[in-house]
C-alpha cells in the first residue's frame, strides 16, 4: 500500500484531542482483547501526528510493531496487511457501538493506505427514541430490540425507520461508508454504492422474521466433529495401521463452528431473541415446535437435510472436497483437505428452508472446512452482506426456500470477508 498524499501538519491542540479520542479507542472493549491491533493503531496514529507519515509502509510497520527481521519481504508474509484489515473492523465496531456513538473525533484507517484520518463529528449525542419498523410485504414488525440487532441502517429508504440515534439519521453516509470497512476487511468489498435500495435493515429483517415471530425459543446448535484416536502411544519403530484407529464421537468442536455459533448467538441476543444453544444432534421431534439454526452439520446425521437440495457438500469423493449442483462436483472446491493448516480458500453454503415435515424455519450453514462456515455466519449476521447475497432474489424471496454458495479466501489463517457465488430460490 503506498501513500499518495501527506496530510498537513497537525497543530499542538489537535494532536492532544487526537490523543484523547486514541486513548478511548484502546481502552474500548473492542481493542482491549487485542494487543497486536493496539500496537498497530498507536504506531500509525503516533506516525501521523508526529509528522512521519512518509514510514507508514507496509515493511516498517512490519518490522516495528511486529519484530520482522530487517529482511522481511511483505510479499511472503500478509501479517501487516491482515491485522490492518482486523484494526479496521474494530474500528467501525467501536464508532457503531455505544461506546464510540458519542465521540467528538473519529479515526478511521482508509483502504488502500496505513496512513488513518481523523474527522470532527457534528453535534455527537443527541439521542431520539425508535419507533416499530414495519417490514415491507411480510407484514413483519419488529421491535426497538430487534432493531437493534440490525447493525446498518439506509436512512434515506428506511422512510418508516426513525433511527434510535439521531446522528445515524443525519450522518448515514458517515454509516455506511463505516460498514464497508467493516465487511471490506482486507480485500475492500465495494458496498457503498450497491446497497441503498431496498432497505438493508428490511432484507435483514425479513431473512430471520419466521425466527422473530416464532413462539418458540430457537435451537442454535453446532455439531461435534468426528476425531481419529490412535489406540496406543506410536514409536519409530512401529507403523499404525488403520485398524489401530477408532472413531471419537461426539467430544470435539472445531473452533471456527464454534466462532460461527457465537456469531448468531449474538446478533439474535441483539434482538432480544430468546435461543436454546445445543452441541449434538438434535432430536426430530424438538425440530417440530422450534425453527432452529444448525452450524457446521455436514459431519452429521443431519446431512441428509442437505443431501435432496441442489447444492450441497461432498466430503466423501477424495481428494476432491467440493460443493455439488444437483450431485455434481463443481468447480467450487478446494485443492487439499478440508483440515489442512496451509488451507488457502474454502466455500460454504446458507440454505434456508420451511421443512415440510415440521412446519419451521431451518438454517443450515456449513463449509467444505470451517473457513467456509465462519463465512456463512458473517452472511448471515452481517446486514450488508446478506443485502449483497440477495440482491438479485425475486420478490417474494422471504416467503421461499433459498441456498447461497459463498467463498471465502483464507490469510494466516483467517478467513477474508465471503463472496458470494451463487443463489437459488424455489
Amino acid at each position: 500500500m503506498a501513500v499518495s498524499a501527506l496530510p498537513a501538519p497537525i497543530e499542538q491542540g489537535r494532536k492532544e484531542a487526537i490523543r484523547d479520542e486514541l486513548n478511548r479507542v484502546l481502552a474500548s472493549r473492542e481493542f482491549r482483547a487485542s494487543q497486536r491491533c493496539r500496537d498497530f493503531l498507536s504506531y500509525v496514529v503516533d506516525a501521523v501526528l508526529e509528522g512521519h507519515c512518509d514510514t507508514l509502509k507496509e515493511r516498517t510497520i512490519g518490522i516495528d510493531v511486529f519484530a520482522r527481521a530487517v529482511a522481511y519481504d511483505p510479499s511472503d508474509d500478509a501479517t501487516v496487511r491482515v491485522k490492518a484489515g482486523e484494526v479496521r473492523k474494530r474500528l467501525a465496531l467501536y464508532y457503531a457501538g455505544p461506546e464510540g456513538a458519542n465521540d467528538p473525533i473519529t479515526i478511521e484507517l482508509p483502504l488502500g493506505t496505513y496512513v488513518p484520518t481523523f474527522h470532527d463529528r457534528v453535534n455527537p449525542g443527541n439521542h431520539n427514541s425508535a419507533a416499530p419498523l414495519q417490514m415491507r410485504d411480510s407484514g413483519v414488525e419488529l421491535s426497538a430490540h430487534q432493531q437493534d440487532a440490525v447493525e446498518t441502517v439506509d436512512a434515506g429508504e428506511l422512510t418508516t425507520l426513525q433511527p434510535r440515534r439521531s446522528w445515524w439519521g443525519r450522518k448515514w453516509k458517515v454509516a455506511l461508508l463505516a460498514l464497508s470497512i467493516l465487511v471490506g476487511g482486507v480485500v475492500g468489498i465495494p458496498i457503498y454504492s450497491h446497497y441503498r435500495a431496498p432497505g438493508i435493515a428490511l432484507i435483514f429483517g425479513q431473512f430471520w422474521a419466521p425466527v422473530f415471530q416464532s413462539n418458540a425459543a430457537a435451537l442454535l446448535c453446532v455439531t461435534p466433529v468426528p476425531v481419529y484416536s490412535l489406540q496406543y502411544d506410536a514409536t519409530p519403530k512401529v507403523e499404525p495401521r488403520a485398524k489401530d484407529f477408532v472413531v471419537v464421537r461426539n467430544q470435539f468442536v472445531a473452533i471456527g463452528d464454534l466462532d460461527a455459533e457465537s456469531r448468531i448467538a449474538a446478533a439474535l441476543d441483539r434482538a432480544k431473541q430468546p435461543i436454546h444453544i445445543r452441541i449434538g444432534d438434535i432430536p426430530f421431534e424438538e425440530l417440530r415446535n422450534s425453527p432452529a439454526i444448525l452450524v457446521g452439520y455436514s459431519y452429521s446425521r443431519w446431512k441428509k437435510i442437505a443431501n435432496g437440495l441442489r447444492f450441497s457438500i461432498d466430503l466423501d469423493r477424495k481428494p476432491s472436497y467440493a460443493v455439488l449442483d444437483n450431485g455434481v462436483p463443481t468447480e467450487w472446491h478446494i485443492a487439499t483437505y478440508p483440515d489442512d493448516p496451509n488451507l488457502e480458500e474454502d466455500y460454504g453454503i446458507i440454505t434456508r428452508v420451511f421443512d415440510r415435515d415440521t412446519g419451521q424455519m431451518l438454517v443450515e450453514i456449513a463449509g467444505i472446512s470451517h473457513y467456509g462456515t465462519q463465512g456463512a455466519a458473517e452472511v448471515l449476521t452481517n446486514p450488508v452482506l446478506l443485502a449483497q447475497a440477495l440482491h438479485n432474489a425475486p420478490t417474494n424471496w422471504p416467503k421461499k426456500n433459498l441456498q447461497i454458495v459463498l467463498h471465502v479466501k483464507v490469510i494466516a489463517g483467517t478467513p477474508t470477508a465471503p463472496n458470494i457465488v451463487s443463489t437459488y430460490f424455489w
